[in-house]
């Protein structure tokens, strides 16, 4: 690739250094600072913030909210497929900001030795996070749609209901998939090709950056479709839950453009003590992920009951009940 410092493209192949706020900013001669511990303390505190918090998400869903737990033993629950797809999006996040943390702790000489395997590596990332992401909320939805009513069992029912109809996530795959799929294959196109670019192309650039932001815009519109989709009463959405996915939604529209670009737009603004803009633009960034996490923890909490009922169905039609006695 051939670069030039004063473009776009030179931005987001790290060949150029952002004014991102260091440790301090000599106010008298308005210039940087060096510091040869980390960086960008703020940014770095950000982005281990987000790594440290999409992990323990994945964590808490695999080990604490995919599961219930009868006569002492765990059984997975019926939505153990969706709640796959929320691991691996917190997961796949939690890498993806890892690798903006290295970028923002070590010192600049030692990243723009690097600058061409990561500028692959973290758009790749970022790709795969926002595809898996927009799965799992598909799944939600389609869940949720495809979810029946279950009637809530009387005092005097036996504790073994019969056994109904499976009412878990569709396991098809249909257009939404293919539509998802289909935006990260252009993602993916647009991407190499901008890659094996040698003109610095601004169209390549841009078309980039419309499938970078087309990949989140979807996120949001998927957590709307999962709002406005109708259900019964038995499986409506709490106010809790319905204020989580949509704070989610909103706040991970920022995520719509790389940081690296609002350094760009913002290159001119002045630092706020030892915060930066860029810093503030993507604080909602980390209050999406959270906002989704509790989203999911909500709807676990509330589907718990009927998921136990459920599992004591199975377990009735699959073993011999005495044997939990």
């Amino acid at each position: 690739m051939h670069l030039n410092a004063n473009n776009l493209t030179t931005y987001l192949a790290i060949q150029t250094e952002e004014r991102i706020c260091p440790i301090e900013y000599n106010r008298i001669n308005g210039t940087w600072i060096d510091n040869n511990n980390i960086t960008h303390p703020s940014t770095a505190s950000l982005f281990f913030l987000l790594v440290l918090s999409n992990l323990l998400f994945a964590i808490l869903i695999g080990g604490k909210y995919n599961t219930v737990r009868i006569f002492n033993k765990r059984f997975y629950t019926k939505n153990a497929t969706v709640n796959f797809f929320w691991i691996l999006s917190f997961l796949l996040e939690g890498i993806t900001c890892t690798f903006i943390l290295l970028r923002y702790s070590l010192p600049y000489h030692i990243i723009i030795s690097l600058s061409k395997p990561y500028f692959i590596g973290i758009f790749l990332l970022h790709g795969f996070a926002a595809f898996v992401l927009s799965l799992a909320l598909n799944s939600q939805r389609k869940f949720k749609t495809h979810t029946q009513p279950a009637s809530r069992p009387a005092p005097t029912d036996p504790l073994l209901a019969p056994k109904q109809s499976n009412s878990g996530p569709s396991n098809t795959v249909g257009l939404s998939e293919a539509f998802i799929s289909l935006i990260l294959l252009g993602y993916l196109i647009s991407f190499f090709l901008l890659i094996f670019d040698s003109e610095d192309n601004w169209n390549l650039t841009v078309s980039f950056l419309a499938f970078y932001g087309v990949q989140r815009v979807l996120v949001s519109f998927l957590s709307i479709a999962i709002l406005i989709s109708r259900r019964s009463h038995e499986h409506e959405f709490t106010w809790r839950s319905k204020i989580f996915l949509l704070l989610g939604a909103i706040f991970h529209l920022v995520g719509c453009l790389p940081i690296r670009v609002w350094a760009w737009i913002l290159n001119h603004v002045e630092c706020l003590w030892v915060v930066n803009v860029v810093d503030l633009v993507m604080l909602p960034y980390f209050f999406s992920f959270l906002f989704f996490f509790l989203f999911v923890r909500s709807e676990y909490l509330r589907n718990m009951e009927e998921c136990i009922w459920d599992t004591v169905s199975q377990i009735q039609d699959t073993f011999d009940f005495r044997r939990f006695n």
